[in-house]
């Protein structure tokens, strides 16, 4: 998972998508095995993940504006 944060292309943005009282945030990246959704927060300097997983939308999102950069 921690290889997503490192893949230089990846997109950090807001997740709006839920009201929480905490900042929310989506990591898009590869990890070596495809492009990876990562939801998390950070709590006192620590990254928490709230949920990870291979979606199709965010993939397509990734692959959108790596294309453009490319």
């Amino acid at each position: 998972m921690a290889e997503a944060f490192r893949d230089p292309q990846r997109i950090l943005r807001p997740n709006r998508g839920r009201s929480s009282k905490e900042p929310r945030f989506q990591c898009i990246g590869f990890d070596g095995k495809g492009i990876l959704t990562i939801t998390f927060t950070l709590r006192a300097g620590m990254v928490r993940v709230i949920n990870a997983g291979y979606w199709r939308k965010e993939r397509k999102i990734y692959e959108n504006q790596n294309e453009v950069q490319s």
